[in-house]
């Protein structure tokens, strides 16, 4: 496994940091500190990464506990981030053997599987990229670990070994939940590898609810619980933050009376009861600490389940998950054409062609998947673990809407498919010799193919320039590939090529603020026609308005305005820019020096030397703001002051 890995991922140790790596690890001061690990646990991710009061939607302690340790342990070389990602990686490839093992199937098949998971090129963005390394590959190893304890509880072949796998299997799920979301899968999978190991090993027993109806029941009860909690919390806006643990009170008390008339209603539902009545009994401590985690979650980060603030209504959000499926079931068959971002956008509503046409194909799909699941219980254990492990990413509502897909996000669902094809090839004896080297022969040239696909992808990680690259080459839509691309260009001094780039991502992104002022910027600098850059300038300040979180960008983008404004000769219109800006906190020492310069020239000197004392005073380390004070004193001294004195 060791050497799958390596032969694989090999090429990403010579990896840099790139995209949010930067924030989160590169430039993050609370990585340096061990006394920040209380924090983690108190605040989302994105507040830990930026001081601009920006808020997130992910509360994932665990993740930047890690941080921290590597951090200590390798500074920043990206060499050792990247070796950890790929022993995370080895881990989870060696879970998934031991998971394979404990539902039953032989050394050779569990041992197939776990090859195949491991180079399946859908976990190249897990693996290669730092950002995603430390949360996909690590709520696998937990969650498949848990779940192979919770199979040795059910078996209970010894009373404290019982014990033990539930303890494991608690556990595992609660590493899980602190480390990213996603973990919630847990809820789907203990049912269903539970069902399977008792139908499997007892096949005597032929009631229905045995079946992949049982799971279904069962996985149903409780995704309806946990949407009463993510309905309760949708309308309450404002409300939900202001009045957290009441709002937290009653939705727990809501999936307490859930609970209770599910466990009375269950047994009612004929050829069903049984079974699905004991797999929701197995999943009564899981569900326990899932309403602990979510009870946490909501006094750390105020939101239990958290919508992105510029979300879509719900009615675009349902008609898009039919196309947003498609999507993973093309990573998961077809792996190829990966990138950091796809062309997927929200559609507008069920009237939209391509919402309809997905769902049609979705009712083909899960038809066709029936028919050759019928009877076999391996291909429904296949179906339904990828199932239960995507359906966390339905909830695109929390997402920025240009990156609604990853591949990462099918990290743990690989596993289904490939014990699939593992049982299909190492599990079967019947057949010819011939038959049977067939199904090898398969096995390797997917093992070939999928090393391909990922030394052909992987190296859209190893920089940003190649990041953006490939982003703007797959989704040439995503007005962030070209502004950094532009920005790029401007360094090096393609300055049309830059302005190509910028005035693109204006068109595609009108109301973004950072595309119009690095057009400005351009233009003001650059190219020396401030004239032409004003206009751009305003578009950005007004679209700065709405963005609160970039307040330090929208700062300098009005130093840089009322820069513009006097070297286009509006000189007075400069001076009404900057003079409120230098007066007022945080007294920003651009607009300061600007304005100095401007008051000077009227000769308003009274206003300029109480401007200079004001910002020397909150800015003693500024060099350039003492020179300016000294010089106006010295050539401009104060009405009443002596000016033959030395």
């Amino acid at each position: 496994m060791a050497a799958l890995v390596l032969v694989a991922y090999g090429p990403t140790l010579g990896h840099g940091f790139v995209w949010d790596d930067h924030e989160q690890v590169v430039n993050n001061p609370h990585l340096e500190d061990a006394s920040s690990l209380g924090r983690f646990f108190r605040t989302d991710v994105l507040s830990i990464a930026r001081d601009s009061g920006e808020r997130s939607n992910y509360y994932r302690p665990l993740f930047y506990v890690q941080y921290v340790a590597y951090r200590h342990a390798f500074g920043l070389d990206p060499r050792g981030w990247h070796a950890m990602a790929l022993l995370w990686h080895l881990l989870a490839s060696c879970a998934a053997w031991g998971l394979a093992r404990r539902l039953g199937f032989s050394p050779a098949v569990a041992l197939g599987a776990a090859a195949l998971f491991a180079l399946h090129p859908a976990h190249g963005e897990s693996v290669s990229w730092v950002a995603a390394a430390f949360n996909d590959p690590p709520v696998a190893v937990a969650l498949m670990l848990g779940l192979c304890g919770h199979l040795a509880h059910c078996r209970k072949p010894r009373a404290g070994r019982a014990g033990w796998g539930l303890g494991l299997g608690v556990l595992g799920y609660g590493l899980a939940l602190l480390t990213k979301e996603s973990a919630l899968s847990m809820l789907l999978l203990v049912p269903l590898v539970e069902l399977y190991v008792r139908a499997t090993e007892d096949p005597s027993e032929t009631t229905p609810g045995n079946g992949p109806a049982a799971v279904a029941l069962a996985q149903a009860i409780v995704l309806a619980l946990l949407a009463v909690v993510m309905a309760s919390e949708l309308p309450l806006g404002d409300l939900a933050i202001r009045h957290a643990h009441a709002v937290a009170g009653a939705q727990l008390a809501a999936l307490g009376l859930g609970a209770v008339a599910t466990l009375r209603a269950v047994p009612s539902l004929r050829g069903y009861g049984t079974q699905a009545r004991g797999a929701f009994l197995g999943l009564l401590p899981y569900l326990g600490l899932t309403v602990l985690y979510f009870y946490v979650r909501k006094l750390a980060i105020h939101t239990s389940f958290g919508v992105y603030a510029g979300a879509v209504d719900t009615g675009q959000w349902l008609a898009t998950l039919p196309s947003l499926g498609l999507y993973y079931l093309r990573f998961l068959f077809w792996p190829w054409g990966f990138a950091p971002s796809y062309p997927a956008r929200y559609v507008d509503g069920w009237g939209d062609p391509a919402a309809m046409a997905a769902a049609l194909a979705w009712l083909a799909i899960a038809a066709a998947a029936a028919w050759w699941c019928r009877g076999r219980p391996v291909r429904w254990l296949g179906v339904l673990f990828v199932v239960a492990c995507v359906w966390p990413v339905v909830h695109v509502r929390s997402f920025r809407p240009t990156y609604l897909v990853h591949q990462r996000y099918l990290y743990l669902a690989v596993f289904g498919l490939c014990l699939v094809l593992a049982h299909w090839a190492l599990g079967r004896a019947e057949g010819t010799a011939m038959r049977r080297r067939f199904r090898l022969g398969v096995l390797g040239v997917l093992g070939i193919l999928w090393t391909a696909s990922l030394w052909h992808h992987n190296g859209a990680w190893a920089s940003d320039v190649a990041l953006w690259t490939r982003i703007a080459e797959v989704d040439p839509q995503n007005p962030a590939s070209h502004e950094w691309l532009g920005a790029r260009a401007m360094e090096e001094g393609r300055l049309d090529d830059a302005e190509a780039m910028f005035r693109r991502a204006v068109e595609m992104a009108p109301a973004s603020p950072t595309a119009h002022r690095n057009l400005a910027v351009l233009l003001h600098t650059r190219r020396g026609r401030p004239a032409d850059a004003l206009a751009s300038y305003e578009r950005a300040l007004a679209a700065f308005t709405v963005r609160p979180d970039l307040r330090e960008e929208a700062l300098e983008a009005e130093v840089n305005y009322g820069a513009a404004l006097a070297q286009a000769g509006r000189s007075g219109d400069a001076l009404g820019v900057l003079l409120p800006l230098a007066r007022r906190p945080p007294h920003s020492p651009a607009a300061v020096r600007n304005a100095a310069v401007l008051l000077r020239a009227a000769g308003h000197l009274d206003d300029l030397r109480s401007l200079l004392a004001l910002a020397v005073a909150q800015h003693p380390e500024d060099p350039t703001l003492g020179a300016m004070l000294r010089d106006v004193q010295r050539t401009a001294p104060a009405p009443g002051e002596d000016t033959d004195a030395p």
